[in-house]
């Protein structure tokens, strides 16, 4: 083969890949990581898209509102892992292209998905995944409690390790189980004497409250349920356990949503729409560690063995997101007086 030959293909090949559209994602780290779903949906995509898929790291859910908001030019196409108590934030501040809804999906009933994102045919925010918030415990090292009321006694007295509301998602979903309601204004002060006697300590995040317990300096941690999965499977430890109240407990949503600042908007709509086909749903639940929002994915997994736990009503919520940062504040300064 001649040089100019070689030189041609060369220089074909690199047109080629300088034309393929190029598709942003924003979303939060662990959700790009080569042991998270990312990889896994780029390379399945951009088998059939004839694109490239880049992923940019937003921080969290708050965040990717700052960054959409105020920095346009990250040219971002999609964001995926906006929270439930974003949503109306995130509909305030930001527009957001219409997706077709889909009508094939058999939703998670519990969810009631067609009935809080669902209009006229056509959906905004699309919820991909999900998961219920509790006190998670080890079998054989305390009794676990049954209500908020439970938690005032003396063998539940600093033995739970959770996060800070300002900085973390799970934190701010305890402030919201402290409320009592997110259809209930103010917090709780029932439910603030239980904290204020179980809490050990606020952590910055969830990595560093979860390490707390796992190290077994906790007795309890405040996380999601499907955090269980990850012993059983990864770790052959089926003695944690999730607490279950007989209360209603809150629950993460995440959504995806395409920004109408969108450069690649038809590409995004394609990406974000698989996000519920069955085989997408599978990889979010194995890899990302929470629970599909399409009814019998999980069938035959180890995420149907996750114990059903009494939820808050999605109304509430969603409430709760609009009124989050005043009670935040009282949270924080009502704890910061008793745990630290």
């Amino acid at each position: 083969m001649t040089t100019w030959a070689i030189y041609n293909i060369i220089h074909q090949n690199s047109e080629e890949s300088v034309k393929k559209p190029s598709l942003r994602i924003m979303t939060y780290s662990s959700f790009m990581l080569p042991s998270g779903p990312g990889p896994i949906l780029k390379s399945d995509f951009e088998s059939h898209c004839k694109c490239q898929v880049e992923f940019v790291d937003g921080g969290d859910s708050s965040l990717f509102i700052e960054n959409i908001k105020y920095f346009p030019e990250r040219k971002i196409d999609l964001v995926l892992g906006v929270s439930i108590l974003h949503l109306k934030r995130a509909r305030e501040e930001l527009k957001w292209k219409k997706m077709p809804w889909r009508e094939d999906v058999q939703w998670e009933e519990v969810l009631e998905i067609p009935t809080f994102f669902m209009g006229e045919g056509e959906v905004d925010l699309l919820p991909f995944s999900w998961a219920p918030m509790t006190m998670i415990y080890r079998k054989g090292e305390i009794s676990p409690p049954a209500s908020w009321q439970d938690l005032l006694k003396p063998e539940y007295r600093k033995t739970i390790t959770a996060q800070d509301p300002r900085y973390s998602l799970p934190g701010m979903h305890l402030v919201l189980w402290a409320s009592k309601s997110g259809e209930e204004s103010g917090l709780n002060n029932e439910r603030m004497k239980a904290l204020v006697h179980s809490l050990m300590t606020l952590s910055s995040n969830w990595s560093a409250s979860y390490g707390l317990f796992r190290k077994k300096n906790a007795l309890m941690t405040f996380s999601y349920v499907t955090s269980l999965v990850y012993h059983w499977v990864e770790e052959k430890d089926r003695s944690y356990q999730a607490a279950i109240f007989s209360e209603g407990h809150p629950f993460e949503v995440e959504l995806a949503g395409i920004p109408e600042s969108c450069v690649n908007c038809l590409l995004a709509q394609k990406f974000a729409i698989q996000l519920v086909n069955r085989k997408w749903q599978d990889v979010l639940m194995q890899k990302n560690y929470m629970l599909p929002v399409v009814k019998g994915v999980r069938d035959g997994s180890e995420f149907s063995k996750v114990p059903s736990i009494p939820l808050l009503s999605m109304k509430g919520i969603q409430r709760f997101g609009s009124e989050s940062k005043e009670r935040i504040k009282q949270y924080v300064d009502h704890l910061k007086m008793h745990i630290q």
